[in-house]
């Protein structure tokens, strides 16, 4: 078979396997447009079913769910569940079936060594439950070089193709035959004359696939899916609450509530996650001399409790029936016209209104927080820091139209929202220790190293509010703070 191949003394087959494997979707195929494959695939141990996700940027995360019994045709309900954000509860039947015959062969030098496996896949796919039926056939071409040589597999695929070897690639053998696209965040630009309903439709859009991707990035433990959910609900929650007035009250009123609900758990979540990181640090830091007593015992005691109680909350809030109105309540607002007729006016007229109206909520709250002291001042920071994130939210919804106004202020909200947020960390530390401290004393322990850990984030608290202070003046007295109050 690759006789005429340069350079190789030997050729020859190691294996022929073939692999039959049943695509399943949704009735509109709302998975495949999600670049996501679930496939039932027959082995001697059973049926095996498999879930490809994409997690993060061009990494796609193979999930294998346990072999089940040969006659059941049922979707595990793990698998179910993993993907409740894009399906919204919708049933997953067969779309698409795909039969794979494979040769193995094997490359040898002159001195007998193996360099390299060539495997061809004759690949034949159809549609199932769609009319007209759609047949594909077609190779792919893999080379699989032998030790470290990173080099040999262009080598040995251009010499296939110099003796008449098609060049390949791998294909999603779904796509492929379905013929679907992924969906794209950002189709085309929107142009100057865009209506607000197009900007925010598209921002809308954006943020409800961002939800869709970190909502299964959490249920596979992936490392950020909780800030990345807690993060796209946040933007869906501000842009609601900033851009109200465009849309219809009745399209909004359930899916307002349900974020604030889920924005709320996922919030808990992340302070644990935070305190955990930052007093952990803290102390650290300390020179073994100002750790007194069972310091690391009693921290991970508290924690290890409140984690335990806020991952149960997650997973309850993720897997109960309010989750999944909310999912189905985020999908009728992509597929219907939820807008006021207002919203058809032109978005650089309208939503700078509604933008410099945010910021003077800023402003509002910002002279609140400037007489409070104490716990107090804490909490109105917090205020502000919400109301400069919904701010900093509305201008990335309008920044494709808006252009550099919408941009500067952007990043200068950003900038004070992280000041913000690290004050607010620093808060949420201090309570932490105190309460740590308190018990220590009550316990007839030793309570200092708590204490002085909580004088540290004390004085972090007090450059931050220092740092707070110059951002705002630098926002207000700028370019970005005349246009704001334009």
């Amino acid at each position: 078979m690759f006789a005429d191949l340069p350079s190789v003394a030997a050729t020859f087959g190691l294996d022929h396997r073939s692999f039959d494997a049943t695509y399943y979707d949704t009735k509109d195929l709302r998975l495949a447009k999600a670049g996501i494959g679930v496939r039932k695939v027959a082995s001697g141990q059973g049926v095996e079913w498999w879930a490809s996700v994409p997690v993060g940027d061009s990494r796609c995360h193979e999930v294998r769910f346990p072999p089940v019994e040969p006659e059941r045709e049922l979707v595990p309900a793990e698998l179910g569940a993993l993907l409740v954000a894009h399906t919204a509860g919708r049933e997953l039947r067969p779309c698409a079936q795909v039969a794979t015959e494979r040769d193995r062969w094997r490359l040898t030098d002159t001195d007998g060594a193996v360099i390299a496996d060539v495997v061809v896949d004759d690949v034949t796919g159809r549609t199932l439950g769609l009319r007209p039926v759609r047949v594909s056939s077609w190779q792919e071409v893999r080379v699989d070089a032998h030790g470290d040589r990173p080099d040999l597999v262009k080598q040995v695929s251009a010499r296939l193709s110099e003796a008449g070897w098609p060049r390949s690639r791998r294909h999603d053998p779904l796509a492929r035959i379905l013929r679907t696209c992924q969906n794209a965040g950002t189709q085309a630009l929107l142009g100057r004359k865009a209506s607000a309903a197009e900007v925010l439709g598209r921002y809308l859009h954006d943020q409800i696939a961002a939800l869709r991707a970190a909502d299964v990035a959490l249920r596979l433990n992936e490392p950020d899916g909780l800030h990345d959910l807690r993060v796209s609900v946040r933007r869906l929650r501000n842009c609601i609450r900033v851009f109200g007035k465009y849309f219809e009250p009745a399209s909004i009123r359930s899916v307002r509530s349900d974020l604030v609900w889920l924005s709320g758990v996922l919030g808990d979540a992340r302070d644990v996650e935070v305190v955990r990181q930052q007093i952990s640090a803290s102390l650290r830091a300390l020179p073994a001399e100002l750790v007194l007593g069972p310091v690391s015992v009693e921290l991970e005691r508290l924690l290890a409790r409140r984690e335990a109680a806020v991952a149960d909350t997650v997973q309850a809030a993720i897997s109960g029936p309010r989750y999944l109105a909310l999912q189905k309540a985020l999908e009728r607002l992509l597929v219907s016209r939820p807008y006021r007729p207002a919203a058809d006016q032109r978005a650089t007229t309208v939503l700078p209104r509604q933008i410099r109206k945010s910021y003077r909520k800023v402003c509002a709250a910002v002279e609140d927080a400037s007489g409070a002291r104490g716990p107090k001042r804490d909490a109105a920071l917090h205020s502000v820091r919400r109301k400069v994130k919904r701010l900093r939210h509305a201008c990335e919804a309008a920044e494709p139209v808006i252009g550099k106004p919408a941009e500067r202020t952007r990043r200068r909200t950003k900038e004070i929202q992280r000041t913000l947020g690290n004050h607010h960390d620093g808060a949420e530390v201090r309570r932490t220790l105190r309460e740590l401290g308190s018990k220590a004393h009550l316990d007839g322990g030793n309570g200092f190293t708590f204490g002085l850990l909580h004088g540290q984030a004390g004085e972090r608290g007090a450059r931050q509010e220092a740092e707070f202070a110059e951002q705002w003046r630098s926002l207000t007295h700028t370019k970005t703070g005349r246009w704001l109050r334009e």
